[in-house]
């Protein structure tokens, strides 16, 4: 473009808009990675909460074996991790939204999809 510019077969006016259109796309795409950012840093987890969470699914191992047995094992450690599920049909699949709490701080794992096969 800079090329045809100078050799006078481009208009100044079309370099300036195709600057600005330019500017404009890396603005937008900034702005993109900054929320990409911030989402990705909301998701990381401490070394402290990760040692939490290690602690936590240990007390929760250690009842499973009652939990395959029991209707009201399972039911105590479903409600220990405060789980909660969304069921949505989105594109025409279904999808599940987990979300739970670990511990007595309630660290909360950020709701995640996952593919559930159509029957």
């Amino acid at each position: 473009m800079l090329d045809l510019y100078l050799t006078g077969d481009f208009a100044r006016e079309m370099l300036v808009e195709h600057k600005a259109m330019l500017e404009a796309v890396r603005e937008a795409l900034q702005a993109e990675r900054d929320n990409l950012m911030a989402r990705l840093e909301a998701q990381t987890i401490t070394g402290k909460q990760a040692v939490t969470i290690k602690e936590f699914a240990q007390k929760i191992a250690s009842g499973l074996d009652e939990a395959d047995k029991s209707f009201e094992a399972r039911r105590q450690i479903i409600e220990l991790l405060d789980a909660r599920g969304t069921l949505a049909l989105e594109n025409e699949e279904k999808v599940i939204y987990v979300q739970c709490a670990i511990g007595e701080k309630a660290l909360s794992i950020m709701p995640t999809s996952q593919s559930i096969a159509q029957t």
